[in-house]
Order: C-alpha cells, then structure tokens, then sequence
C-alpha cells in the first residue's frame, strides 16, 4: 500500500467525516484495517504531510511499547505452573524478563518491520495481541491459586474480545490470539484452578488447540475450491506454497538464532519454490523435521513446557501468513509476533546456563550478546537512510531477485532525474 498515492487518508483533522473515510481508505484487507489506518491519518494531521521522521518515530515509539509489554508478559510466563520448578528469585525473573525484551527489541530481523511505515499494521496487530495474551496470563495466574467467579471470568473474557477485535482491525493476523491462549493453556497453565489440575479444563485446551485445524480439514473436505481457487494469480500452487513454506520457517528460525544481516531484507522473491518433495531435497529435509521437532515438543510438553510453547506460539502465530493463503512467500515482518516465544525461551537458558556454570559471568555475556544486536541493528538501520542505500543493500544481498533489481533500477534512475 502506497501512502502517498492515497489522498483519503492525507487529511488535515479538521472535519468529523474525514477521519471515517481514512479509516476505511485501505485496500488491503478484509476489514480494511481502519486501526492501522486512523494511525496514519493521525500522523498526517498532525505533521501536516507524511514524512518519513514521522512515520518512522511513530514506529519506533510503537515498537519500544510493545517490548515494555513484552516484559510484563514475559514476567507472568515465568510464575506459570509449568516453570515455577525452575524456582527463579524475583531478581532473576526480572532479569530473563529483561533480558527476552531486550533480544526482541535489538534483533535485526525487526528493522523492515519497524522501518517500512505500513508495517505498522503487524505492529499494532502485535500490541493488542500481545496485550490480550497478558490480560490472559495475568487474570489465569490469580485462577490457578484462588479459582475466579463468573464476574472475573466475563470481565477477562470482555477485555480479552475487546483487544482482540483491535488487534483484527489492524491486521487480520489478530484472529490468531484465541489460538496463541490455547497454547498457553496447553503448555504452561495445564488446567490447574485453585492449586489443582482439573481434568476438564485440560481438555478444554487442548480442543482449542486442535479445533482450528479440525476446521481447516474440513473446509478442505467440503469445499477444497475456496482455498484452490484463490491461487489463480499466483505463480505457484496451493501445495508448492505448503511444501515451500516447510522450508521458509526454518529459515526465518536461523535468522532468529543466527541473526545473518547478509541474507536479510525486503524482498525474498528470489527464494526456490519447491515443486515437489524432491524439488529441492531440502523440502523433504524439512518437513521430515518438522513432524519429529513437533511431535517431541507434544509428546514431552510437560517436561519442557517452555520450549513446547515458543515452538506451538511460533507456529501458531505463522499459522494465517505462511500455510494456505495465498499470499507472497517471505516476509520478515511475518516474524515479528512469532519471535517472542522463542525470545522467552533464549533469555530463560542464557540466565539457567550461567547459573550452573560459574566461569561464565552474566553481566559480560549478556552485554556482549546485546552488544552484537545492537552493531547488527546498526549496521541494517543504516542502510534505510535513504532509498538508494536501501535499493543497493537489497540488490547486494538477494542479486536474482527480481524485485530488488527493480527497486534498485528505480532508484538509479530518481538520482539521475535529481542531479539532472
């Protein structure tokens, strides 16, 4: 979506029916993503133009919001049933806490997220999914001592609906967040209410956590062509995305762990579609890893609970972008809810690791961890400068994408009409 090619939302705040008609300006979506859009027209009449300061210090400011939440969150993960054995002081909760915050907030597969100014609609569906997950977390905590009444259970439930229904409005990935509190149900609060396991809340979540895809194999069964039929447009097959997003989640995992800003960027239409299971070998590779990382995860959730949830929330938050729609194939702003469950689980073993081994001192671990986050962020942030440094930084990275070659094109050619 272009911004400046849309007059709609390029109001000065002065007339009621302006703002309406911004909300509603988008063309992406089905529910035209009025949130995100409200956001933009509030950047307008505020600055009087779009600028990319702006824009962008709007999206930082969102960002850093959402790490702060982030660390709330993480902080109440940590007292869930399920990780109360790793018998964490209240320092050391306060650092892990810190410390997932501070890894999410610094990695450099954020920067397109936080940087292109109409991400800004992953971000905001971030900040109300991520906030529900912590209404959730917070009023399950005081369930599973005490157990709850009918008022406690529907004002969770409202608050809950009502940041969800934000979250949709401004992107739909916030449809997701029913799911991703299934999950936290299955792996870290496991049914307890009241200091004790209860059989059918166990079973309740583990329900929500089948159900929608229960409901996504029978839209397939009784009407395959609703999700076929969207592929027309598109240069690949419903089971060429399938089999080629195997591969891609890995890819975005090893950008998480192995944060190689030279494989990074906007574009990634240069990735291979995987034809067949055999067309590359690495599809076979990665679904085959798939079913065993997946089926372990379930199979010993209760004795890894943490790790259990950072792959189910990391799967589960990919669930609408990287499965059946028929959408482009890589993005890295797809990352930037997913992530958090595995930015838990790093900072929780980095502070566990330390402790049992006494040469390692946390302080300088954790300085220089952050410290090569921070060169990295640099290092890609710089390049966003302008758009011809942004164009070369693509077209060095990813040279047989298409879409790079062209921005990159452009570019050239908007310096040369410039100088002329």
């Amino acid at each position: 979506m272009n911004l400046l090619a849309n007059q709609q939302v390029q109001i000065d705040g002065t007339t009621f029916d302006d703002w309406r008609v911004a909300a509603l300006s988008a063309e992406s979506g089905l529910l035209y993503r009025p949130v995100a859009m409200l956001t933009f027209a509030i950047n307008h009449a505020v600055v009087g133009a779009f600028t990319p300061f702006s824009l962008k210090a709007t999206n930082v400011a969102i960002h850093v919001v959402i790490g702060a939440l982030l660390y709330l969150f993480a902080l109440a993960v940590l007292q869930t049933p399920a990780l109360r054995a790793h018998r964490l002081s209240t320092y050391q909760l306060k650092v892990v806490a810190l410390l997932a915050a501070s890894i999410w907030l610094l990695h450099p597969i954020h920067v397109s997220t936080v940087l292109y100014a109409v991400q800004r609609m992953a971000q905001l569906s971030t900040l109300f999914t991520l906030a529900g997950l912590l209404v959730f977390t917070r009023y399950r905590l005081h369930w599973t001592e005490r157990g709850a009444t009918h008022g406690e259970v529907l004002a969770a439930a409202l608050w809950i609906a009502l940041l969800g229904l934000l979250a949709v409005l401004s992107k739909e990935n916030g449809a997701l967040l029913p799911w991703l509190i299934a999950v936290l149900e299955v792996t870290l609060f496991r049914g307890v209410w009241r200091g004790q396991s209860r059989g059918r809340l166990v079973a309740l979540g583990w329900l929500a956590l089948f159900l929608p895809l229960l409901l996504l194999g029978a839209v397939f069964l009784v009407a395959p062509e609703l999700m076929v039929g969207r592929y027309g447009g598109r240069e690949f097959t419903l089971e060429e995305r399938l089999l080629t997003q195997a591969r891609v989640l890995w890819q975005y995992l090893s950008w998480m762990a192995v944060p190689n800003i030279i494989g990074m960027g906007i574009f990634h239409d240069d990735i291979p579609i995987s034809q067949s299971l055999w067309s590359p070998v690495t599809t076979a590779l990665s679904l085959l890893a798939w079913a065993v990382v997946l089926s372990a995860a379930l199979l010993w959730h209760r004795r890894y609970p943490l790790v259990a949830c950072a792959l189910l929330f990391y799967l589960v938050a990919h669930s609408m972008e990287s499965t059946v729609w028929p959408l482009e194939m890589v993005f890295e702003h797809r990352n930037y809810l997913p992530s958090m469950g595995f930015a838990v689980l790093a900072a929780l073993g980095i502070v566990k690791g330390v402790a049992r081994v006494e040469r390692l001192r946390l302080r300088a671990l954790v300085g220089g961890l952050l410290g090569l986050l921070l060169v990295l962020l640099l290092i890609r942030t710089n390049a966003w400068t302008d758009e011809l440094s942004l164009a070369r930084f693509n077209v060095i990275n990813h040279p047989q994408s298409p879409r790079a070659n062209f921005f990159y094109g452009n570019a050239l050619f908007k310096r040369f009409q410039q100088s002329g």
